[in-house]
């Protein structure tokens, strides 16, 4: 299952944006998809700072999204 990325909600004003959004993604077996948090921070025309908060099970995203290959057996 390749990643997938729904915008829910979205904040921007001049010096930050916030969303929500939610993700699914899998590899092999395994899937998982939760919300995800993001506020970043501009400087000029540069995302200078971002924060993330994840409402999710840590060992699945791990087991979707690491690199080692034999997670996905």
């Amino acid at each position: 299952m390749p990643l997938a990325l729904e915008p829910q909600e979205v904040l921007v004003t001049y010096e930050h944006a916030a969303t929500r959004t939610r993700w699914f993604g899998g590899r092999g077996r395994h899937s998982c998809g939760r919300e995800r948090r993001r506020v970043s921070r501009f400087a000029g025309d540069k995302i200078a700072e971002v924060w993330l908060w994840d409402d999710g099970y840590q060992a699945a995203h791990e087991l979707v999204f690491s690199f080692d290959q034999r997670s996905s057996e």
